[in-house]
């Protein structure tokens, strides 16, 4: 049996980083897959925590570019808070330019021009 956050059926773990967890998973609303961004402190998480990833989903939410994923969703489930955009399959940049490859680096100047 899956997990569930809220709405989403997590589908497998993308990365973790020193304030959160990235799923991709599944919007039962929606219908579609999603990049799932989590705060996992939970409700231990300091107040400067909090703010810092609510205001994140919130300016995230605001940009508009082709090379931007969109923010669709933020809520809280359980005591964690949450927000989800959408998911780019795909190598990720660190990957690109470890490469090294000439290809490669042109690849990911290009994505963020």
């Amino acid at each position: 049996m899956r997990k569930h956050i809220g709405h989403y059926e997590i589908v497998a773990e993308l990365g973790r980083g020193g304030m959160g967890v990235v799923y991709k998973a599944y919007s039962l609303r929606l219908c579609r897959p999603v990049a799932l961004k989590m705060l996992t402190a939970g409700r231990h998480a300091s107040e400067a925590s909090i703010v810092r990833f609510q205001n994140e989903a919130m300016l995230a939410a605001r940009l508009q570019h082709p090379n931007i994923v969109p923010v669709f969703d933020a809520g809280e489930h359980e005591g964690n808070l949450y927000f989800a955009m959408g998911v780019v399959e795909g190598a990720g940049f660190k990957s690109l330019i470890d490469a090294g490859t000439k290809e490669a680096v042109r690849d990911g100047v290009r994505v963020l021009a």
